[in-house]
């Protein structure tokens, strides 16, 4: 009768690999399935200010550079990355509007991905399916999670970095390098352009006015 393989082994890490792998393609999976059956439920909502960024993608892809209209360009938008983005699945002859929903869906889906692949680094499976198990329920049945991954805004690509920076984080935290350096930064870089409500911060006395052409802010008291 052959003898069990004992922890820490080869034998017993590499099963605790397979487990691993098989662990978390089923539970992305079923995270990936759960929240698209969510959020079709509220089909066909899409957010009016969607349409804000979906105008400066058309205008991109026509030619006319980040701009609103013909003449001078007037930055509207807040979420740069996002109708790059968005701007991107265009060129590859998507209709903007599905390009939006399904770009929404995928980063939503990032996040029980992130989450799961990053526990199960540290954690063995074990240990860690019914934690796991019960957070991937909590976001696919979220409705705001649900509303906002097809609502055609940033907010699914935001929170989507957000949860990879985090599994980047605990990656160099645990074992500190270059290459987990670069995938922090890479990260935590794309959230600076991913900005979810933009401020003027100019920085001034009460008796002067905002540089920002049309600024008419409260916080600025233009």
């Amino acid at each position: 009768m052959s003898a069990q393989p004992q922890p820490y082994s080869p034998a017993y890490e590499n099963r605790e690999a397979r487990a691993g792998s098989w662990a978390f393609a089923a539970l992305v999976a079923a995270s990936a399935i759960a929240i698209a059956l969510h959020a079709r439920h509220y089909l066909p909502f899409l957010s009016d200010d969607a349409l804000i960024s979906l105008r400066y993608a058309r205008r991109l892809l026509d030619g006319h550079g980040l701009s609103w209209t013909d003449g001078q360009p007037v930055e509207g938008y807040s979420n740069l990355l996002w109708v790059l983005l968005v701007a991107a699945a265009g060129a590859l002859r998507a209709d903007l509007i599905t390009a939006a929903r399904v770009l929404g869906l995928v980063c939503t889906i990032t996040i029980p991905a992130a989450i799961t692949y990053s526990v199960l680094r540290e954690h063995a499976v074990r240990a860690a399916i019914v934690p796991l198990g019960a957070a991937a329920a909590f976001v696919a049945a979220g409705a705001p999670i649900a509303v906002w991954a097809i609502g055609g805004l940033e907010q699914p690509l935001l929170a989507g970095l957000f949860a990879l920076s985090i599994a980047a984080m605990n990656g160099w935290l645990r074992a500190p390098s270059m290459r987990a350096a670069f995938w922090l930064s890479l990260t935590l870089g794309l959230l600076c352009l991913t900005p979810p409500t933009r401020r003027c911060s100019w920085p001034r006395r009460p008796s002067q006015s905002c540089p920002r052409a049309g600024c008419r802010s409260r916080r600025c008291g233009g």
